[in-house]
């Protein structure tokens, strides 16, 4: 369990970092760019399920859920990997389903604060000379 706990830790703070890395290349127009990474990597979930893409495997769902994420195409496999061992503990039906709505979530909040979109923007203060 606490190795566990490291990996699920390492994984948040390295989605979080590259959300914090899109937003910081994109200078002043990083809310929007953030957001579409968000996006593409939300969109990507119903794509790697219903593309067949892991289809030899037999259910596409729970093999995208416990893809490890070194073969993963995107951040939600290794969050959805989480939650369904988690699930799997205490015998949840559907878990797999289950784990790639937790995964999606968690991925998605990671990113956002990552990326500072949650956060007020800085504004400059005039000097009153």
């Amino acid at each position: 369990m606490p190795v566990l706990l490291a990996i699920l830790t390492a994984s948040i703070v390295v989605c979080a970092l590259s959300a914090w890395l899109v937003a910081r290349l994109s200078g002043p127009h990083y809310r929007p760019m953030v957001l579409l990474y968000v996006l593409v990597e939300v969109l990507t979930v119903p794509v790697l399920v219903t593309s067949g893409l892991h289809s030899g495997y037999g259910d596409v769902a729970a093999v995208v859920a416990g893809a490890p994420a070194e073969v993963s195409l995107s951040w939600v496999a290794p969050f959805a990997a989480y939650f369904a061992m988690g699930l799997a503990n205490f015998g949840y039906p559907f878990q797999s389903i289950i784990a790639l709505w937790l995964g999606t979530i968690l991925m998605a909040m990671t990113m956002l604060v990552g990326g500072r979109i949650l956060s007020a923007p800085s504004v400059p203060t005039a000097s009153l000379a």
